[in-house]
C-alpha cells in the first residue's frame, strides 16, 4: 500500500510492514497547528471544531494537546454534523463565545460552509485548518468567502519546472493537477522503480526495496523510514487567496497578532 492521503498516525503504527505512505502525519500537523495558534493567537479566543471522523477528531485532539502544552487554552469546543448545507447554530454558538479564530478538524467541504456561513453571518473570525482544507472543493464551495483561510499542505515541489512533464502527461488525459495528483503520480514513479531493482513485482521483494531505497520521483527524491513514514514528510503553511488559488504564507503575514 502506497498512501498519498493518509496522515493518521496509526496507519504505520500498527507494524503491518507494508504500508508506506507519501504525505506527513498528524500528530505532526498538530503540533505544528497548536504552534501556530499559541504564537499567534496567545490571548487571543479560540475555538477548535471536529466532523468526528478518525480523521478530523484524531488532528482536532493533536492540536488541542499540543496548545495545551504551550499553556493556552481554547475557549471552545465543539462537534459539528458533516455534510450539512448551513451551519447556523455552529457560527452563533462562535459569536456568543467571542472567538477570533477556529481550528477545523475536517474536510474541505464542511469547513467551506462553515466560512461562507459564518461571512454571510457578519463574522470575520480566522479559519485554520489540515491539509483536507486544501481540497479543490473547499473553494468551489466557499467562493471568495473562503479568501484568507489558511491551512497546513503538504511539502512539495507545487506546479514548477520539475513537474513540467508530469502536469503535460496528466493534462493530455483531460486531469487538471493538483498537489493530490501529483504525489499520485510520484506513488507509480516509486512503485515502477522499486519493482525495477527487484526484478520483479513479487510483494515481498518490493516491499524490501521500498524499504531499502529512494526514489526520484516528480515531487524530488523520496524514502522511507522503518516505519513506512515518508522521510522529511513535514507540512508547510497555505492560504487561500481572492483568485481561488493558494499560495505559501508569508511568514510576514502569518502573525495575526
Amino acid at each position: 500500500m502506497l498512501s498519498t492521503t493518509a496522515s493518521h498516525p496509526r496507519l504505520t503504527e500498527e507494524g503491518r510492514g507494508n504500508v508506506f505512505r507519501l504525505i506527513g502525519r498528524d500528530d505532526r500537523q498538530g503540533q505544528i497547528a497548536g504552534d501556530f495558534l499559541a504564537e499567534r493567537w496567545p490571548r487571543g479566543k479560540i475555538a477548535i471544531l471536529d466532523d468526528g471522523s478518525t480523521y478530523g477528531a484524531g488532528l482536532a485532539d493533536q492540536t488541542r494537546r499540543r496548545l495545551r502544552e504551550r499553556d493556552v487554552h481554547e475557549t471552545l469546543n465543539a462537534r459539528y454534523p458533516p455534510g450539512a448545507d448551513e451551519y447556523a447554530a455552529l457560527v452563533g454558538q462562535l459569536q456568543r463565545s467571542g472567538i477570533e479564530v477556529a481550528y477545523v478538524g475536517g474536510y474541505g467541504p464542511d469547513a467551506a460552509r462553515i466560512v461562507r456561513t459564518a461571512r454571510q453571518l457578519g463574522d470575520t473570525v480566522q479559519l485554520v485548518g489540515g491539509h483536507a482544507l486544501g481540497m479543490p472543493e473547499f473553494w468551489t464551495i466557499a467562493g471568495t468567502a473562503g479568501a484568507g483561510t489558511i491551512f497546513t499542505g503538504r511539502r512539495d515541489t507545487g506546479l514548477g519546472a520539475a513537474t513540467a512533464g508530469a502536469v503535460a502527461a496528466l493534462r493530455a488525459h483531460g486531469i487538471e493537477p493538483v498537489p493530490g495528483s501529483l504525489a499520485a503520480y510520484a506513488a507509480i514513479e516509486v512503485w515502477a522503480q522499486a519493482v525495477e531493482r527487484a526484478g520483479s513485482p513479487a510483494p515481498a521483494a518490493v516491499i524490501k526495496e521500498l524499504r531499502d531505497g529512494r526514489f526520484a520521483t516528480v515531487l524530488g527524491w523520496i524514502g522511507f523510514d522503518a516505519k513506512g513514514d515518508l522521510e522529511g514528510g513535514d507540512w508547510q503553511w497555505q492560504v487561500w487567496r481572492e483568485n481561488g488559488a493558494y499560495e505559501l504564507l508569508k511568514p510576514a503575514l502569518a502573525r495575526m497578532n
